[in-house]
């Protein structure tokens, strides 16, 4: 007898397929790494699943001695790296610690377990997996007459990150300097913007120095080390750039003090008096304002008005004092309006002006419609 084979429906095998996938645990995250690239602290991994709904937990843990509630960080990320530089360096607690990642893989709902990474520390008293160290600080060393000035970034206001930093004022850095003639140390203060030394060099030594640092914390016990510098040579004053800057901007600065001090406190000394062509001393001497008197001889006695503000004329008796002759007729006329007390009305009004003063005015042309006021002695 002959038996037929009969298939399950399509549906049927994609259900069973489709729930044993669903019973299947979320692998979790491989090749979890904390990585430290001088301040900048990060965290990677690899997953297996090329899911575009797969999201990751990142959980940052310490060994905060203070208070154990505050080392515990928990994120969310869709990549697989997480950067931790703000949380590592938010205050001296995370930065002194022994801090550690775990990493756990969501998809569908359903969690991963935890994957955990090395530990690592930037405290040199700590113990971890790794310990993470700084750069120095860039560093100049200029050459004085006795030896050389250094001078520096202190670092907790070089690292931005530091310097946002919670931390305590007892802290300090602590500077080791190495050099041919010998070592010596030195430190600063947390407040201070830069780190200063005068350092004594003999007579025909190496001028090149090494640096090393430590930063220490508020207890004065956590430490974490920075990387020794590359050798630092001094340089003549002339040949720092900031030196030349200061140089060139005082010696401006002095110029124009002395500039200005010059222009205030010159003395003022006068011009001597203008002398004008003989040809021109009619025209200036024709714009004063003059007195005109009769004089005796039937004359009109001509005064100028001297100006202070105009310069001295010529002292000849032609530009002090002119004389004009009036004829009888027109003396007569005058004296006869001034016997009448200026009787004649309107037609008279410019000829004669009546004022304050003891003796009629008259209005006299002195040619090319130039016009003086004139009174009679």
């Amino acid at each position: 007898m002959r038996r037929e084979h009969r298939w399950a429906p399509t549906w049927l095998i994609t259900a069973i397929i489709g729930g044993a996938l669903a019973a299947a645990p979320v692998p979790p995250p491989t090749d979890v790494d904390v990585t430290c690239q001088n301040q900048k602290v990060q965290v990677r991994w690899n997953y297996s699943r090329a899911d575009l709904h797969s999201r990751f937990t990142v959980t940052l843990k310490g060994n905060h001695r203070k208070d154990l509630a505050k080392g515990f960080v928990e994120l969310s990320t869709v990549e697989h790296r997480y950067d931790l530089t703000q949380h590592i360096w938010s205050s001296e607690d995370w930065y002194m610690s022994t801090f550690w990642v775990t990493v756990t893989a969501t998809v569908g709902g359903k969690q991963s377990e935890p994957a955990l990474s090395r530990t690592v520390t930037f405290n040199n008293v700590e113990t971890a997996a790794m310990t993470c160290r700084l750069d120095f600080p860039p560093a100049e060393l200029v050459r004085t007459d006795v030896g050389a000035k250094l001078r520096f970034s202190n670092p907790f206001h070089f690292y931005r990150e530091l310097k946002q930093a919670a931390k305590p004022d007892p802290a300090t850095f602590s500077v080791e300097i190495t050099s041919d003639y010998g070592n010596e140390a030195f430190s600063c203060s947390v407040k201070e913007e830069t780190c200063k030394r005068d350092l004594v060099i003999p007579e025909g030594a190496n001028d090149c120095i090494t640096l090393d640092g430590i930063l220490f914390a508020g207890n004065l016990v956590d430490q974490i080390l920075f990387r020794k510098s590359e050798h630092i040579c001094a340089v003549a004053a002339a040949k720092n750039p900031v030196v030349i800057i200061g140089a060139v901007l005082g010696a401006v600065t002095i110029v124009a003090i002395f500039t200005i001090v010059f222009v205030v406190t010159k003395p003022y000394s006068p011009q001597a008096p203008l002398v004008l062509p003989e040809t021109l001393q009619w025209l200036d001497f024709r714009k004063r304002d003059l007195h005109i008197t009769f004089s005796p001889e039937d004359t009109l006695v001509v005064h100028p008005t001297p100006r202070n503000t105009e310069p001295s004329l010529s002292s000849s008796s032609s530009c002090q004092e002119s004389r004009i002759s009036l004829s009888s007729e027109r003396q007569s006329s005058n004296l006869e309006l001034d016997n009448q007390g200026g009787a004649s009305g309107d037609e008279d009004e410019d000829e004669l002006v009546s004022s304050a003063y003891d003796f009629p005015h008259l209005l006299v042309d002195m040619g090319e419609g130039d016009m003086v006021t004139a009174y009679r002695d």
